[in-house]
């Protein structure tokens, strides 16, 4: 522990010695801080402790990457999870598990919740939304427990499912009737004091969080007098320059694009104290100005302040002055902070936060990423290969892919999350950003200014500078799973009794004794999917032993920010709109029939648990059910045989290779291909299985059940599953002895591959897909090349979008366009 001290305070003495900090008539630079700041106990011991804490509690963000911009119903959710450091946006390896859960807004159960294994700090998974989804935004969160036990921020982005109905009304539209909206007003540093010019940001937001246009001025409180005129621009932000004047107030009249008028009150000024301006302009440095007025120069001109600038908790730069030198000029080079929100804090000798303004600076250190392929144009069914090349040839650049029609599906880029705006913007700011790829996608001085007034308005707060308890605050972090109970006898506890895990599907097995209590737990459990779980308990004393397992814990509920999602382009809206449309043709139009289980005559037994289906529409949802028993009392040799007689309207061939082909709706479908074969949600043939270990067969032929499988259920789908780990195969509920809990543990969930159908240049032309491919699982070689293949579909204009990390941590996102005709 002396050693750690001894580094911490070493690390804060190398930051403090190289200060440039000017006093307003002074010729040489002002006393170090390493020789003053031991006489100010109680700031030195803040200043450590955030060094401690950054050390020995890093941060963890995530982001994840999506495959669509938006999604219809009875539609799949691919996407890929990336948790960092937060410091240094390396891969993390302080988790093994992140959990993701899609949530309707204003509703606490989700849609869809997985826990995904952790791999490198990656994982990837998907999301079926069902047809019966409501159209809408929805959250979709990402969280692990290192960021739960250390109460961070969880990662919460808005996901738009299901199209705009026609009479929606656009969000970004003029208000009707007579909502209120607001104007908020943050004066550089946080206060307005008396006889210190002060640059003012302001931001007016309709009452459901979008931005609001306005237009207007400032005046004196009591003369009416006008003082500055504002306008707003992007996202409703804006700023004026004011002088406030001793025992001055200052109100704001605006008037919205559609006449409504709004009255405000500024902040009230403060009558002694500081103010802070910082120009973000210079490529090299953040030139920050440090006043006292004339009130507090007179009353305390000794009095010393400490500027500190840190980036996610890790201190880069500290400087100092003292209050009666007038006007310090301090600047800090951006070369020591990564690219990202640098949070500027000015504190008094005794430890309190004065002033606070974050920046944003931009060090031009992200992934230098190249995309190409052989031309610009392609045919319809062509195979395209993408070659990508981080040209600094990092080793092991983790990246993924998505490819979108744009003809079909565009996107509104201003509107967009990318893998810059979650991990380098949203952890350090307030609420939703409205428009956040707008400060990325493009690179001009406007587009800077704009983003220096997001700092100003949603990066508006005081940091809670109090000492930590110490420097590994924070409960510990479990890996993996745990399963955890009580076993009893007569209701009393059973001490030392020995359990035994046991997963019958492998040759797994743990042992433990209970305790005191009678309770015991197995942690670390690596569980992959939906899994069978024995546990057995014994004792030497008594053989009436009753045992009870914990449930899981639920999902948290973990607070959700209000979704002001804005689309803005014009496209993207129509696309929407149609979207909405077609999906409720689909429904009218779709006849829902009966299910249908074909079985037996002589079979008396109840219907089968069909719990471990891995069918999209929820298991037994299907056109027709046959159970495994019905095949494996004909005696027949092949699966396809089996068959035969027992599927209707479905003719099968038994090969070799075996197929079926949907006959339901005529001798017209004879010509089509043969249906899609699934074993346990993975595609497969009809030859590779033996009726003896098939639990349950069902088929998929009406539009209703074959649309959440795209166009790969075009001919239908035959959805087998195995014996393999049903409840009925190990007999599960029905055999209940003392001492025996027998259960089914939701482990990792099992992520399913993105299917890519292959058709012909004829046949492809005639598909219309959205999302015509998706690759997670990128990783390029040591000469930090990496190459995409597909084939193109229908005709359209084409956008591929590839974000990724490297090893040093710097992230990477590039986008790159091709026609298919």
């Amino acid at each position: 522990m002396k050693l750690l001290r001894l580094s911490l305070a070493f690390t804060i003495t190398i930051l403090y010695t190289s200060t440039l900090v000017y006093a307003q008539n002074a010729a040489k630079p002002i006393d170090t801080v390493k020789n003053s700041l031991h006489l100010y106990p109680q700031l030195e011991a803040a200043l450590k402790n955030v060094v401690s804490n950054a050390e020995n509690n890093p941060t963890e963000n995530v982001f994840i990457q999506l495959n669509k911009p938006w999604y219809s119903r009875a539609d799949t959710m691919w996407f890929k999870v990336y948790t960092v450091i937060g410091q240094t946006h390396q891969l993390s390896a302080l988790s093994s598990t992140v959990n993701v859960e899609l949530i309707a807004i204003g509703d606490t159960a989700a849609i869809g919740s997985i826990k995904l294994k952790l791999v490198s700090g990656m994982a990837s998974g998907d999301f079926t939304l069902p047809n019966s989804i409501k159209p809408g935004i929805y959250h979709l969160r990402a969280y692990t427990d290192w960021m739960k036990s250390r109460q961070q921020t969880i990662y919460d982005r808005t996901v738009h499912v299901g199209g705009l109905a026609p009479e929606t009304a656009i969000m970004n539209s003029k208000s009707t009737g007579n909502p209120v909206s607001d104007v908020q007003f943050f004066p550089e540093g946080g206060t307005l004091v008396t006889g210190l010019r002060s640059k003012v940001a302001f931001k007016a937001t309709k009452p459901d969080g979008t931005p609001e246009h306005v237009k207007g001025y400032i005046a004196d409180g009591t003369t009416g007098d006008t003082i500055a005129f504002i306008n707003s621009g992007h996202a409703g932000m804006g700023a004026f320059a004011l002088s406030p004047q001793s025992g001055k107030s200052y109100n704001a009249y605006v008037e919205t694009d559609d006449g409504r008028r709004i009255t405000a009150t500024l902040p009230t000024t403060l009558p002694s104290g500081y103010s802070f301006t910082v120009n973000n302009t210079g490529a090299d440095s953040i030139n920050v100005t440090i006043q006292a007025n004339s009130a507090l120069q007179r009353s305390a001109p000794a009095e010393v302040f400490y500027l500190v600038a840190q980036s996610s908790g890790k201190i880069g730069f500290v400087a100092s002055g003292k209050a009666g030198e007038g006007v310090c000029k301090i600047r800090i080079p951006k070369d020591r902070f990564p690219s990202g929100i640098v949070r500027l804090t000015l504190f008094s000798s005794a430890g309190e936060p004065l002033n606070e303004r974050v920046a944003y600076i931009d060090r031009a250190d992200k992934m230098h990423l190249d995309v190409q392929s052989g031309k610009d144009v392609y045919t319809t069914g062509e195979k395209i290969s993408i070659n990508i090349n981080n040209k600094e040839k990092a080793n092991a650049t983790a990246l993924s892919a998505a490819v979108i029609n744009e003809s079909i599906l565009p996107a509104d880029e201003n509107n967009e999350a990318t893998i810059f705006t979650d991990l380098l913007l949203s952890p350090e700011l307030r609420g939703n950003v409205y428009d956040p790829g707008y400060y990325f996608a493009h690179n001009d001085d406007q587009t800077r200014a704009d983003l220096d007034l997001l700092m100003l308005t949603q990066g508006f707060r005081k940091l809670d500078w109090k000492k930590m308890d110490d420097a590994a605050n924070g409960a510990n972090v479990s890996y993996g799973f745990t399963i955890s109970g009580r076993v009893t006898t007569k209701n009393k506890p059973a001490v030392r009794a020995r359990i035994v895990l046991l997963i019958p599907e492998t040759v797994f097995a743990l042992d433990t004794l209970t305790d005191a209590d009678g309770r015991f737990s197995f942690t670390n459990l690596d569980l992959q999917g939906k899994t069978r779980i024995v546990i057995k308990a014994s004792s030497e004393k008594t053989k009436n032993l009753d045992v009870s397992i914990d449930k899981p814990e639920a999902a948290q509920k973990l607070a959700m920010r209000a979704s002001n999602e804005v689309i803005s382009d014009n496209k993207a809206l129509a696309a929407m709109k149609q979207s909405y449309l077609d999906d409720e043709l689909a429904i009218k139009n779709s006849k829902l029939l009966k299910e249908v289980e074909v079985k037996a005559n002589n079979s008396k037994k109840k219907a089968p648990d069909l719990s471990f289906s891995a069918n999209l529409n929820g298991p037994g949802h299907a056109d027709q059910v046959i159970t495994g028993e019905t095949l494996s009392n004909m005696g027949c040799v092949t699966l396809a045989q089996c068959l035969q007689s027992k599927l209707a309207f479905v003719k099968v061939n038994v090969g070799p290779p075996a197929s079926v082909t949907d006959m339901s709706r005529g001798i017209k479908l004879s010509g089509n291909g043969p249906m899609a074969i699934y074993i346990d949600g993975t595609r497969g043939s009809l030859d590779e299985i033996n009726p003896n270990d098939v639990y349950s067969v069902e088929a998929l032929t009406s539009a209703v059940y074959k649309s959440i499988y795209g166009t790969d259920a075009a001919n239908g789908l035959l959805l087998i599953t195995t014996k393999r780990g049903t409840t009925s195969y190990e007999h599960g509920d029905d055999f209940k002895l003392p001492g025996i809990a027998n259960f089914i543990y939701d482990g990792y969930y099992k992520t399913r591959t993105f299917y890519q159908p292959k058709y012909d240049i004829n046949s492809a032309a005639s598909v219309q897909q959205a999302a015509i491919y998706w690759k997670p699982d990128i990783l390029t070689g040591n000469d930090g090349k990496a190459i995409l293949e597909y084939n193109n579909l229908g005709k359209g204009n084409y956008r591929v979008v590839i974000e990724g990390i490297d090893a040093t941590g710097k992230l990477g996102r590039m986008v790159y366009r091709y026609k298919v005709e």
